[in-house]
């Protein structure tokens, strides 16, 4: 110990610019090895694991993400029991009013019960994959240093938002809005509104851009992390190196020309040391740099899609609050055509027709239908909040996000309660349309003299499974016989 403190001070410039490990020798014990208590040191100062309470709130999380994406894998396969039910995932259904076309859809995107279930499973694997990497960086300090941003700021949560994105919005919007617009044809004075096509387009097209550009800015701060990490595991192998020597210089059976080897390598490895913490923290601060201005994009972003997610969703609403307010005609038989394809018979399409009854059909099919779409909405709008709080926090308090314990663990926790919070409404709906759909499916509630499709078009009823399949629950919709 008298030989690391003489060499400190020879070594007066090295040892202001390394203070903290000046502090810490002059208060251990000599009994005492002064570089596991400097390893020790540098990693709780600059790189604190999380709390043993956050760590069991996180493990709470996980648990419950695990539930839910057993219960969302459980729907997905019931949905695909049997031919009938499977079909959603390749067929397409084109609904025609008279001689116009006015929806063509796959099947699957139309599904809103597939679509809510398969969102919100990808959407739990991404969430518990990110807990599982809080809790290697919390439990392996090697990783800790190998990403001492990326995994504290949750980047990863961003690829969550993508897949219940894209899965989810697009394929809604596009229904409600089929059926609304079909819904204002029977009435007058409906302001025209956004088509889907543009609206998917650029729908996608903005998080798509904002996904290349964060990956961009992922390997920007990995070259940035690695540089410091080569600094940082140079100067725990010094450190280690020199621990070595201190235990061997403690035993009393060497010789004195051993002893006086030992001491001159110790020297040197000290030196080497005070050398490598200065080039740390220089590293260390440029990486936080870095990250400050990743994180001050990355807000601007998440403010964008707020915005176009806001206005899409006011525009959607809009549509359908007058389409269901206006003066609804008397109850009348609307002539409707419905064309499926592969059907089970060999044909390559059939068309069937019949008359839907407008009498508060599809008034009924939109006010079901956003009730789905203001719960994901919803659910969706708090999680990029969410995010635009931490990465907000990361923008402004970049170095007490990476250093401070504290601010760690809220930086970890706020992302992962915000995705559950937004999880569970969604799970309750994955059951509810799952529930609705099979109840409708076995043909209850209708009554003798009409039905969804005209059964005497078809040799059987398999298609009228898949049609009802494919709109849950869409089915106020009732087609009477011709």
């Amino acid at each position: 110990m008298t030989v690391i403190r003489r060499e400190l001070g020879c070594k007066k410039e090295l040892a202001s610019q390394a203070a903290d490990i000046h502090n810490l020798i002059a208060i251990i014990s000599p009994s005492e090895n002064p570089f596991e208590a400097i390893v020790k040191y540098i990693s709780d100062k600059n790189f604190p694991g999380l709390s043993k309470p956050t760590m069991m709130a996180l493990e709470a999380l996980l648990f419950v993400h695990f539930i839910i994406c057993i219960f969302c894998l459980a729907i997905v396969f019931l949905s695909l029991r049997g031919e009938r039910d499977g079909r959603w995932f390749y067929k397409k259904l084109y609904i025609s009013d008279g001689n116009h076309k006015a929806s063509t859809q796959p099947l699957y995107l139309v599904n809103c019960g597939m679509t809510l279930a398969i969102s919100q499973l990808f959407a739990s694997i991404m969430t518990s994959i990110y807990i599982c990497m809080i809790h290697r960086s919390n439990e392996d300090a090697v990783f800790r240093v190998k990403a001492p941003l990326t995994a504290c700021l949750g980047l990863i949560y961003y690829f969550e938002f993508i897949s219940f994105w894209i899965f989810s919005w697009s394929s809604l919007y596009t229904w409600l809005y089929s059926e609304a617009s079909y819904a204002t044809k029977l009435k007058a004075g409906c302001k025209r509104t956004i088509s889907p096509l543009y609206f998917n387009l650029v729908f996608i097209s903005i998080p798509t851009i904002v996904l290349f550009i964060n990956c961009f800015c992922i390997c920007f701060i990995s070259k940035a992390t690695r540089l410091f990490a080569q600094v940082w595991f140079g100067l725990v192998e010094e450190l280690h190196s020199g621990s070595h020597i201190w235990k061997n210089l403690r035993e009393n059976s060497r010789s004195q020309q051993a002893q006086t080897r030992l001491t001159d390598n110790l020297i040197a490895s000290i030196k080497r040391s005070l050398d490598f913490y200065p080039e740390l923290l220089k590293r260390l601060n440029s990486s936080i740099v870095i990250m400050k201005f990743i994180c001050a994009y990355w807000t601007t972003a998440m403010v964008i899609i707020f915005v176009v997610m806001t206005f899409s969703l006011w525009n959607l609403l809009v549509v359908s609050y007058r389409s269901i307010n206006k003066e609804q005609p008397e109850s009348q038989n609307v002539p409707i055509v419905l064309e499926s394809n592969s059907l089970s018979d060999g044909c390559s399409s059939k068309k069937i027709s019949g008359v839907v009854s407008t009498e508060n059909s599809h008034s009924l099919v939109i006010k079901r239908r956003l009730v789905h779409l203001s719960i994901r909405s919803g659910a969706m709008l708090l999680a990029i909040l969410g995010t635009i709080t931490i990465s907000f926090i990361g923008a402004i308090h970049t170095k007490l996000v990476v250093t401070n314990q504290s601010w760690r663990s809220a930086i970890s926790v706020i992302p992962l309660f915000i995705a559950t919070v937004a999880a569970l409404p969604i799970t309750f709906q994955c059951w509810r349309v799952y529930s609705e759909n099979k109840l409708l499916t076995h043909g209850k509630n209708q009554s003798e003299d009409s039905a969804i499709i005209n059964r005497e078009c078809m040799e059987s009823v398999s298609e009228i499974n898949v049609l009802r399949i494919s709109m849950p629950p869409n089915l106020y919709i009732v087609a009477h016989k011709v």
